[in-house]
């Protein structure tokens, strides 16, 4: 079309590039984890209607992509605080708008939380998953395993 390709501002402004593959990094290991506790709950996976789950991290993707014409209206803000949204929007309100130090932190801060959670809920559900080999538990038995296993 006769339009140039510019660089990335990530690699024009490297100082952006390590707090975003931070956020990048927490994302997979946010997400990774919450495949581990769908993953444990799934019986047969032929069969089973909870791999769907699986592609719930699209939606905080396309929320980053509707937000780059205003990456710091208060939507924008808000999902680039929300673990599972923060990977995805953070980032490309760093590249685009101009989010406070402290917002970033918060972040950064709710997603190691969350990381931390999601894995020890993975854990006891997969504990107590492997004892009742053959039934898929549903969200209200896996909620109480969670609960119990604390």
């Amino acid at each position: 079309w006769g339009e140039g390709l510019e660089l990335p501002m990530l690699l024009s402004q490297p100082q952006l590039l390590l707090p975003s593959l931070l956020l990048v990094t927490l994302g997979f290991y946010f997400w990774f984890c919450f495949f581990g506790l769908v993953a444990c709950t799934i019986s047969d996976p032929n069969s089973s209607s909870r791999s769907t789950l699986l592609f719930l991290p699209f939606f905080p993707l396309s929320a980053a992509f509707i937000g780059f014409s205003n990456p710091d209206v208060l939507w924008m803000r808000v999902l680039s605080w929300l673990p599972p949204s923060a990977p995805a929007v953070m980032p490309a309100r760093l590249v685009l708008g101009e989010p406070h130090w402290l917002e970033y932190a918060v972040a950064v801060v709710l997603l190691l939380g969350a990381i931390a959670l999601l894995r020890k809920a993975a854990g006891t559900v997969f504990g107590v998953g492997m004892l009742m080999y053959g039934k898929e538990p549903g969200p209200r038995e896996m909620w109480r395993w969670i609960r119990e296993g604390s």
